[in-house]
């Protein structure tokens, strides 16, 4: 795997404080975990997050590390929040629905699994200046909260991507 980065920082993170983890099975009206059922870091499970100026551009999920328990590596004060929910057999989330709220986003979120293949992903903060090059394998997932990226296909490739709409044409993408 190919690792180039320049001085910035590339941390794995288990999991951050505060991260809700699933309710045990509880009253079908409870959706929200209440702030007593949080957890400890666990073990072994690692996301890459690659920073700049001591702030997330993007997270790297590994397929071949899956936790054990819910958790959610982005913050909660980031514009996406992306994590891996995980419940036993029979447990039921209870059916809700997400309030309208009004949210002010000022840049692109997205998110890009991996489905097939291999590439490289080459990171750059909001300076467009040069973070790190990753390798993505199958089952990978990318989350980018800020700055930018391009990609390598190393073999045929095939990427699944997710993010805010509505989407504007060619002209919300500035090429560098």
């Amino acid at each position: 795997m190919l690792n180039r980065s320049r001085a910035t920082s590339a941390t794995l993170v288990a999991n951050r404080p505060g991260v809700l983890r699933p309710p045990a099975p509880a009253r079908r009206q409870d959706i929200d975990t209440p702030a007593a059922d949080r957890r400890a870091p666990m073990p072994g499970f690692s996301v890459e997050q690659l920073d700049s100026a001591g702030s997330p551009i993007c997270f790297i999920y590994r397929v071949a590390a899956l936790p054990q328990q819910t958790t959610f590596p982005t913050g909660p004060e980031l514009t996406l929040q992306a994590g891996f929910v995980v419940h036993e057999r029979g447990h039921e989330i209870p059916r809700h629905i997400h309030t309208q709220t009004d949210r002010q986003l000022t840049r692109t979120a997205e998110v890009l699994m991996v489905v097939r293949g291999r590439c490289e992903v080459d990171v750059f903060d909001e300076d467009r200046a040069f973070v790190a090059t990753r390798e993505l394998q199958q089952g990978d997932v990318l989350v980018m909260v800020r700055g930018g990226h391009g990609f390598r296909m190393l073999e045929d490739t095939v990427l699944f991507e997710v993010k805010q709409g509505p989407y504007f044409g060619a002209g919300e993408k500035e090429l560098f």
